[in-house]
C-alpha cells in the first residue's frame, strides 16, 4: 500500500449510510480510495478481482449476513482484514463475528462514527498485518515462500468445510518438478533450490491470488482452487503449460523447466476426506507421470 491510497471495498445496501461513511472517508485524509456496492455477490467478484486492501461489510445485507458473509470473503481471501458495520442491537453478533475473524467492528448510529472510522480501518489493516507476519513464521516455506505442508493443511481444512456449507465445488492440484533430482546432481542443490522458487513463481502466475499455494515437501507442490467447475482441471493444465513455455523462454537455463500434474474435485454432494482428496490427485499425477 506505500505510495498508493489504501483501497476500501464498502459493501452497504443503504444508500445514506454509504454516503456518509464514504464521505467520512473522503475527508479523512487522501489516502482513502472508496468503493461502493450494495450486494454481497458483487463484493465476492471484486475482492476475488484484487486489489482491495480492506473491506467495510454491512452485517445486514442480504445475500451475506453477518458471521455467514465474513466468513465467505475469508474463504476466498483469508489475508484481507474485514471491519463490520452493525446496528446498536446486533453488537453482540458483531463482537462474535471479531471472536471469528472479523478485524473489528463499527456501530452505525453512534455519534463519534465519524471520528472513529479513519482510525478503526487503520488499525485493523496494521493488526491484520502483524497476526499474518506472526502466522507465517510456522506456515511458510522458507524457500518458495509458499505455504509449507502443515499451513496448507491447516487451511485445507477450514476451505472444506466452507465448501460444504456453500455447495461450492473446490479443485486440489498436485504438481512436481520433473527431474529434480537429475539438476541437483548435474548442476548443484543450489541450482535445484532455483529451479523450485522459479516452479514456485509459475504457479502463481497459474492460479489466482484468492487460490491457496503449498510446497507439500521435496519437488512436490500442492494448490486448492475455489469455486471451482467440472472443467478447471483442464484449463489449469493447459495455463500452466503455457506458464512454463514463457519462463523457459525467458529464462535461460541448461535445462527445461517442467511439471507433472494431477487433479481432483471436491464435490459438496459427494464430500471426501482430505486424505481422500489429495490420494485422488496424487493417484492422476501418477497417471500423467506413466
Amino acid at each position: 500500500m506505500k505510495g498508493r491510497p489504501i483501497s476500501v471495498l464498502l459493501v452497504e445496501e443503504s444508500t445514506p449510510d454509504a454516503f456518509r461513511l464514504r464521505k467520512t472517508l473522503s475527508n479523512a485524509s487522501s489516502a482513502f480510495a472508496c468503493q461502493h456496492v450494495t450486494r454481497f455477490s458483487v463484493a465476492l467478484e471484486r475482492i476475488l478481482a484484487g486489489g482491495i486492501d480492506v473491506v467495510l461489510l454491512d452485517m445486514k445485507v442480504r445475500d451475506g449476513r453477518g458471521l455467514d458473509g465474513m466468513t465467505r470473503i475469508l474463504s476466498v481471501a483469508p489475508n484481507l482484514p474485514i471491519v463490520i458495520l452493525a446496528e446498536p442491537e446486533d453488537e453482540e453478533s458483531a463482537i462474535k463475528t471479531v471472536q471469528r475473524g472479523a478485524q473489528d467492528y463499527l456501530i452505525k448510529e453512534q455519534e463519534s462514527l465519524s471520528a472513529c472510522v479513519e482510525k478503526t480501518v487503520r488499525n485493523a489493516i496494521a493488526r491484520h498485518h502483524r497476526y499474518a507476519a506472526l502466522q507465517s513464521l510456522s506456515l511458510i516455506d522458507e524457500l518458495t515462500g509458499l505455504y509449507n505442508r502443515h499451513g496448507f493443511q491447516a487451511l485445507i481444512e477450514q476451505q472444506l468445510k466452507i465448501a460444504q456449507r456453500t455447495q461450492q465445488g473446490l479443485l486440489l492440484a498436485l504438481a512436481d518438478l520433473d527431474g529434480l533430482k537429475k539438476i541437483n546432481d548435474t548442476f548443484g542443490h543450489q541450482e535445484g533450490d532455483r529451479a523450485l522458487i522459479a516452479v514456485a513463481d509459475v504457479l502463481r502466475t497459474t492460479f489466482r491470488s484468492s487460490d491457496i499455494l503449498g510446497r507439500f515437501g521435496g519437488d512436490e507442490f500442492i494448490a486448492l482452487a475455489v469455486a471451482a467447475a467440472r472443467d478447471s482441471g483442464k484449463i489449469i493444465a493447459n495455463r500452466l503449460q503455457s506458464h512454463l513455455a514463457d519462463r523457459n523462454a525467458k529464462d535461460p537455463r541448461p535445462y527445461q523447466l517442467s511439471c507433472s500434474l494431477g487433479v481432483a474435485l471436491f464435490d459438496p454432494k459427494t464430500p471426501l476426506s482430505i486424505e481422500d482428496l489429495i490420494g485422488k490427485a496424487d493417484m492422476a499425477l501418477y497417471e500423467q507421470k506413466r
